[in-house]
């Protein structure tokens, strides 16, 4: 019996390697294909460091103003989205994550993921004017104009 279990075995080191090789092959073939795909036609225009305290989370853009959100945890750095300059800030902030715009109110909405609220700010003055309580660790937003 033993012998014969060992016929077997030394038949399966050799077949299985030969049975599995044009397998490996054909997944190496697919991963060279995806790897070899043509570029998106992005590519980096430019290169800023904006400094500030805490790290970033969401970002958001106001296309109509030109501004850049940047959510710091602790604050809302805004940049202007042409010249790669801060041009505001919105403090006070406990746990920023997500900003949405609502630009045909003058409002903008930034989560507190540690206040557990929403805080609402002046679009034009970046002033926060009050704040709308949620549930437990709010996240990201979004502003649906419809």
């Amino acid at each position: 019996m033993w012998v014969r279990f060992e016929r077997y075995t030394r038949l399966w080191a050799v077949v299985l390697p030969a049975a599995l090789a044009p397998l490996a092959l054909i997944i190496v073939n697919a991963h060279c294909n995806v790897m070899a795909a043509k570029s998106s036609g992005y590519r980096v225009l430019a290169r800023r460091t904006l400094g500030r305290e805490g790290f970033w989370d969401y970002l958001t853009l106001d296309p109509v103003a030109r501004r850049l959100y940047i959510s710091r945890w602790t604050h809302v750095m805004v940049v202007d989205a042409d010249s790669y300059q801060a041009v505001g800030d919105i403090p006070d902030i406990a746990g920023a994550h997500g900003i949405a715009i609502a630009r045909e109110f003058g409002r903008g909405f930034i989560t507190e993921g540690e206040g557990n609220r929403v805080a609402i700010f002046d679009l034009r003055t970046l002033k926060k004017i009050g704040a709308a309580k949620t549930g437990q660790g709010p996240d990201g937003i979004i502003y649906d104009p419809s």
